[in-house]
């Protein structure tokens, strides 16, 4: 039996996600709603707002992942459908976004779809426009944006919805000057916005940008806020990992429906592994470092990472490696690195991050000997294992199948680690394959190996990224080499000279 339009009304409003999918063919008639459990657990969120259980949140997902729709226009949408005496305050980084937003979600509410299930809910004639429009019972929806004229002086609101405060697409996005502008519209303008201030609502939904953008700003300036955090590919030790989250395996997309692996790989490989960090992943890094400085890398030409051979001959070679923990019972993360040293510079030969458990490592390590040997012939090669975790297993069995195993103990911490072997870095000593950009003070990521291009941003976001093995082999290897001594530097030569 068909249900009645009262009916549906019923049901519709008792459930956002219901709403969402319903509504779906009312905004985009001509594209197929593909579902994703991420929707349902946004919708969760929002009828928690809705039913006073939350009054602060804050929805990091990647682009493409539907928010801006499901939040920005159909729940306010769905709201009124309630309680249709709500007044919104709606932002978006530029006030056409926020106006297209709110266009939007007046064209849903004046739908027939919308009006034949609930026809209480009416724009008032002579308050409906695209920036400002008002129901018959007194509620509302307001446009602003940071850069706006007033940037929302003057109304006020039941709620503040902030929806992608900072331009992704914007080079200068991450400029000290867009951020603070932000910042202190979001501190100057909206703490006097809310109708009732006890009662206020603040939600804020984005992908992260930088670590001092609005999304971090607003956390500093409360502790009440729930984050609902969804990179599009799964961490289990993210700083924010939402703890309903049903993804189990490391790496597990958001919605592989829409986004599957291939899709996945060119969205990172055309974003550059900076902006994937931040916008995909949820954990943006200072774009230059906090410890290791982005622009302190220097670059070699990439054809002879391709063919290491045509290299000169080095003083010497070092694999580094960071273990596993010797009590995981399932394949943890292992680093390896393989660097030439020439008097005092050292170059980035190879280099793996992957899952490994006890018996995957030994043999990387002895594929690595092997390649080292033949590719470089006569030069000393020393492998470096940390005595610790599975390396000290490691160390004992591979000492009787290859040369050069060098057990290094680690007497201090892994930051204390990383800042005595940072000189060599600053001091423009360490060479990666690839090019550096226009300004030297990133990678050129057209020129730049992925695999490369990871090992910077993760060293860039030490000591906070989540995993940091890569560094500590990176540190190892330096301090190892620093301690043995070097010759003086033989080359002091421009970009793609080695």
């Amino acid at each position: 039996m068909n249900e009645s339009f009262a009916e549906q009304a019923e049901r519709y409003s008792g459930s956002l996600t219901s709403f969402v999918q319903a509504a779906w063919p009312v905004l985009l008639p001509r594209a197929k709603y593909v579902d994703g459990w991420h929707i349902q657990a946004v919708c969760e969120h929002l009828e928690a707002v809705t039913n006073g259980e939350i009054r602060k949140l804050q929805v990091w997902v990647p682009p493409g992942s539907m928010k801006s729709l499901a939040v920005s226009v159909m729940w306010p949408a769905w709201e009124w459908t309630r309680a249709p005496w709500l007044r919104y305050m709606t932002a978006s980084y530029g006030l056409k976004l926020a106006t297209d937003l709110a266009v939007r979600g007046r064209d849903l509410v004046e739908s027939e779809w919308y009006q034949h299930r609930w026809p209480h809910v009416q724009l008032k004639a002579d308050e409906n426009s695209k920036q400002s429009y008002l129901t018959t019972q007194g509620g509302a929806r307001y446009v602003t944006a940071p850069t706006a004229k007033g940037g929302g002086t003057g109304k006020h609101a039941d709620r503040i919805l902030i929806d992608d405060p900072i331009n992704a697409q914007d080079a200068e996005a991450m400029s000290a000057s867009v951020l603070n502008a932000t910042n202190e519209w979001y501190d100057a303008v909206l703490p006097t916005r809310f109708a009732d201030p006890k009662e206020g609502v603040e939600i804020i939904i984005m992908q992260r940008l930088a670590p001092n953008d609005l999304a971090a700003h607003a956390l500093e300036m409360s502790d009440e806020w729930r984050v609902l955090c969804l990179p599009e590919q799964y961490e289990a030790a993210h700083p924010f990992v939402w703890p309903d989250d049903p993804r189990t395996e490391e790496g597990d997309l958001l919605w592989p429906a829409r986004v599957g692996p291939k899709e996945n790989a060119e969205r990172r490989k055309r974003m550059g592994a900076h902006r994937a960090a931040g916008q995909l992943q949820q954990r943006p890094s200072a774009r230059e470092g906090d410890l290791l400085r982005r622009g302190h890398w220097r670059y070699y030409d990439r054809s002879l990472w391709e063919d290491p051979s045509k290299h000169k001959r080095f003083r010497m070679i070092v694999s580094s490696w960071d273990t596993a923990f010797k009590d995981k019972t399932t394949s943890d993360y292992v680093a390896g690195q393989v660097w030439g040293a020439q008097g005092a510079d050292r170059l980035l030969l190879r280099l793996t991050k992957e899952r490994m458990a006890l018996s995957a490592t030994k043999r990387a390590i002895k594929e690595y000997d092997t390649w080292i040997r033949e590719t470089f012939p006569g030069v000393p090669v020393y492998h470096l294992i940390e005595k610790s975790a599975n390396g000290v297993e490691v160390i004992s069995e591979l000492k009787r199948e290859i040369t050069g195993i060098t057990a290094v103990v680690a007497s201090v911490d892994k930051v204390l680690r990383v800042e005595a072997a940072e000189p060599t870095l600053e001091s423009g000593n360490c060479w990666l394959p690839g090019r550096g950009n226009f300004d030297g003070t990133d990678y050129d990521p057209e020129f730049t190996p992925a695999a490369v291009q990871e090992f910077v941003e993760s060293c860039s976001a030490f000591p906070n990224a989540s995993h940091d093995d890569d560094v500590d082999a990176w540190s190892q290897a330096m301090n190892w080499l620093n301690a043995r001594g070097t010759r003086a530097a033989t080359f002091s030569s421009p970009e793609g000279a080695f």
